[in-house]
């Protein structure tokens, strides 16, 4: 398996190995008894024989029994260790497919940065917008590169550590996880359970490093009370760390065979049906102790309970907060010593660290508008995070209550990020509580790296990587729930839906906002997986958005075709500010783009914001009218908007 190196952590061969663990099985429960057996045969002989052969025999029958159970006692051990390395590996190796792909479209937009920089350069008469605009681009794109690289970096550290981690333990001979923690629990006191989150904490931070640890810390947090298990985790996160490990002992595979067999399937949508189907089997007991001590199977396991999503994330946000106070302490710690204090780079880090406590704490703890039993808005501590990986740039949050029979999903645009998702809640906290009362959840969703800036936005290669991930997120979301799913996107989340119902997606609605485009590749709703699904687009007038919208006639069309236009979308009216008010303004020009979400403050809502609310609770939407035009030789002078007139009521449709 050694064949892989820094730029490729993610070779080698796993099926060898798959094949030795296959065969070996069957003979992991039969060691131990034939050495019983043997040494009982050998016994019954001896009393009808004896001399020096006989006590040679004896001899070496005995070595053959001694090293039977040496065998026994290693192989089982040794043959789970080597099948968590092989899950290890191959987890790696997805990893590191994206990532290596990412680092060499970063590598080759970087090269066509720096052409169209060296371009501008040697035109003596460049406009000072345009090297400004070309070094801009050289620098986002070194960014994407070195990212990129550092994430390769990473798993290679990662495969490195998996290496020597097999190799220690097979080393040892290490017994399994459910030998070791009987030991390890019988140290605990009996009176420990009485002595608070500081008591359990003290007996946890004794535990050796490794699977023994580990098991053991499991074993702790299952037996907890709901109410001891929250303090513990709140009070000290740091056992969040050790939850969120791999299991390398196959305690979870013994307890839970139907779920680990749904994992080892590799098509995402019969994963995602064998999940819901073993996650139906289990009790509300074993869902809790899923969620609990075996977080980091099941916080982004697409087709679990969001429930258990939810329960397992917070164990997830608790190790990240941990690790990133451990990297800024040892940041300060290094900086404390420099005269001239930290370097640029070492600021950046720092003010980055800092910036994800304070987000992770926030989820954990801040005080978060939510639904409550009784139907009505209240505030809970909080947030609902039903996907999480910082590192891939994937974040999801459930707004609304968990039984909603309408549950939307909202994929923002340009400029989305972990950080900015906090508007995002705010946009999907206005919906929830427009719709009729426990009538709608909303989802904000970001799957991976979003362009930043309008000069990255061009490139449709984020909603090809992000395509496949939100496909399976929101099927595995519509199968457990059972819920009417609509899937909005908004701007350059547009593309990425519509990449994304290329890649698999199955919703029952879905909204284009501001679209940048149908999909990278779509010029038919035949490319997408289901062509029937019911389809809504809307977009201003004057939106910028209508410069890259890949209508007919557009020469560059990378998101896609123009929903608009597209036959199989019904376009819907963008209207007036205020849905209320027929002498308010048409919502137009540079600020509809985002205009047409409205302004909770302002305590109006746009007649875009009710079609958007209408479609993912399936009520009534107003459809797009055109405009006329005066001409004068042939040429428009003037455009009139049918809203524009107080007295104008557009045609109504019911959704489907």
């Amino acid at each position: 398996m050694r064949d892989w190196d820094e730029s490729a952590p993610g070779r080698g061969d796993t099926d060898e190995l798959d094949e030795l663990i296959h065969r070996l099985a069957p003979y992991l429960d039969t060691l131990a008894c034939d050495a019983v057996e043997i040494e009982r045969a050998a016994a019954e002989l001896a009393g009808a024989w004896s001399g020096a052969a006989s006590d040679q025999w004896q001899a070496d029958v005995s070595g053959v029994v001694a090293d039977l159970r040496t065998f026994a006692h290693q192989a089982r051990p040794g043959a789970e260790a080597v099948n968590a390395y092989l899950w290890a590996v191959r987890d790696i190796a997805t990893r590191a497919d994206r990532a290596i792909e990412g680092l060499a479209e970063a590598g080759s937009a970087l090269q066509r940065a720096q052409r169209r920089l060296t371009q501008v350069l040697a035109d003596p008469d460049h406009d000072t917008l345009d090297l400004m605009a070309a070094h801009s681009a050289v620098q986002i794109a070194e960014e994407d590169r070195q990212t990129a690289s550092r994430v390769v970096s990473w798993l290679a550290m990662e495969r490195q550590s998996a290496d020597s981690y097999l190799a220690s333990t097979l080393a040892q001979g290490m017994p399994s996880a459910w030998q070791r923690t009987g030991p390890l629990t019988s140290t605990l006191p009996v009176t420990a359970f009485d002595r608070g989150p500081d008591g359990l904490a003290l007996w946890l931070a004794g535990l050796p490093e490794g699977g023994d640890g580990d098991a053991a810390t499991r074993w702790l947090v299952e037996h907890l009370s709901a109410a001891d298990y929250d303090a513990l985790l709140a009070e000290h996160p740091e056992i969040a760390v050790r939850l969120m490990r791999a299991d390398t002992s196959a305690t979870f595979a013994a307890r839970f065979p139907t779920l680990d067999a749904a994992l080892a399937l590799s098509d995402p949508d019969q994963r995602i049906g064998a999940v819901v189907a073993a996650c139906a089997e289990l009790t509300a007991t074993e869902l809790t102790v899923l969620a609990r001590c075996y977080p980091g199977v099941v916080h982004n396991l697409d087709g679990a309970p969001l429930a258990v999503r939810i329960a397992a994330n917070r164990v997830a946000i608790s190790a990240h907060l941990v690790e990133s106070r451990e990297a800024l302490a040892a940041m300060d710690e290094l900086v404390a010593g420099q005269e001239a204090g930290p370097a640029p780079l070492q600021q950046t880090l720092i003010d980055g660290w800092r910036t994800s406590i304070a987000w992770c704490e926030d989820l954990l703890f801040g005080e978060t508008p939510a639904i409550g039993p009784d139907g009505m808005p209240t505030t809970v501590r909080g947030h609902h995070v039903v996907a999480f990986d910082p590192g891939a740039n994937v974040f999801g949050e459930l707004v609304g209550r968990l039984d909603a029979p309408s549950i939307g999903v909202l994929v923002g645009g340009t400029g989305t990020n972990l950080p900015a998702m906090s508007g995002q809640f705010s946009r999907a906290w206005d919906f929830v509580t427009g719709a009729e009362q426990n009538t709608l959840a909303v989802i904000t969703y970001l799957g991976g790296r979003m362009p930043q800036a309008l000069a990255q936005a061009v490139d449709s290669a984020y909603a090809k990587n992000i395509a496949p991930t939100l496909a399976a997120f929101v099927n595995g979301v519509r199968a457990d729930t059972g819920a009417t799913i609509t899937v909005g996107g908004h701007s350059y989340g547009g593309s990425v839906v519509g990449r994304a119902e290329v890649a698999g997606l199955i919703a029952d609605r879905i909204l284009h906002i501001e679209s940048a485009g149908a999909g990278p590749g779509v010029d038919s709703v035949n490319d997408y997986a289901r062509p029937d699904t019911p389809r809504y687009t809307m977009t201003a007038p004057g939106d910028i958005i209508g410069m890259v919208q890949g209508g007919s006639g557009r020469i560059l069309a990378p998101h896609g075709a123009d929903p608009d236009t597209l036959p199989g979308f019904i376009q819907l009216e963008t209207g007036r500010a205020d849905a209320n008010d027929p002498n308010s303004p048409v919502v137009q020009g540079g600020d509809s783009h985002s205009g047409v979400f409205g302004d909770p403050e302002e305590e109006r809502r746009p007649d875009a914001w009710t079609n958007m609310l209408e479609v993912m609770t399936g009520g009534e939407v107003s459809l797009w009218t055109a405009p006329t035009y005066d001409v004068v030789n042939g040429i428009p002078t003037a455009t009139h908007y049918p809203m524009s007139d107080p007295a104008f009521r557009p045609p109504m449709a019911a959704v489907r």
